[in-house]
């Protein structure tokens, strides 16, 4: 990974996330928001299998396709 691409984000992220903690609610806040973006992720790892199977057009052809590249 390039790191002149991650860097200057993961800066940013930082920044925004000391900002909201400073003026917010703070650490309350950012537990919220932590709880919140958690629950997306597992939302989109349950939700990854069935558009793959979707996209690909049925479980079968899916499995065919992950079994043989």
């Amino acid at each position: 990974m390039d790191s002149h691409i991650f860097l200057p984000g993961a800066l940013y992220a930082s920044g925004l996330t000391v900002i909201y903690t400073l003026i917010g609610e703070g650490p309350l806040a950012v537990s919220d928001t932590d709880f919140i973006q958690g629950f997306m992720m597992i939302m989109a790892r349950v939700m990854e299998p069935v558009v793959g199977v979707r996209k690909l057009e049925g479980s079968a052809k899916a499995i065919d396709t992950v079994a043989w590249g």
